[in-house]
Order: structure tokens, then sequence, then C-alpha cells
């Protein structure tokens, strides 16, 4: 590994946290995104579609972020293979082991 990489590399602690933060950060962006394309087709269906045209363009964005977010977990993971998403916040699981 070259002194880039370690110097980039955080602890597993910070690791696991991080994981942890992005994956409920991807969860409730897609929470979000559910919500705004509700409101869109409502406000469409009152007249309102240069409103609902906006919500949709940030729906987007919201999706880009998530691309984002996706990008810096899958880069975390490859410091530390093995580590998979966490199914819930108290943990992250070694690839293979059964819990």
């Amino acid at each position: 590994m070259n002194q880039e990489v370690k110097r980039e590399c955080p602890t597993k602690e910070k690791k696991n946290r991080l994981l942890i933060l992005i994956n409920h950060w991807i969860k409730h962006n897609h929470e979000h995104t559910s919500e705004y394309l509700k409101l869109a087709e409502s406000l469409e269906s009152q007249g309102l579609s240069g409103i609902a045209s906006s919500i949709r363009e940030a729906c987007v964005l919201v999706l880009q972020a998530n691309d984002s977010l996706s990008g810096a977990r899958n880069t975390l993971t490859q410091y530390q293979p093995g580590l998979t998403i966490p199914k819930n916040r108290s943990s992250l699981v070694k690839r293979g082991s059964r819990s």
C-alpha cells in the first residue's frame, strides 16, 4: 500500500461509523424522493406543472447525490475488503460470516 492510500485510509472504527452514516443518508434520501414524486403528481393534477417539474428536478438531483454517496461507500469498502453494508446500525458483518 502506498503512502497516499495509507494516509487516506481511516481506522476500522471510523470506517464502520462512516459506512453506517452513508447507508443511512442513502436510505433517507430515497424515502424523500418517494415523497417528492407523490407531491409532484398531486401538483400536476392541480394544474401546477411548473412547480411539479421543479420538484421532479430536485428528485433527480437527490438520486444523483445517492449515486455519489454509493461511490464513496464503495471506495471505503475497498480499503477494507470483507466489510458489507450493515443491515442494522449496530454492526457490520464480514462477508461469509453468519450472524
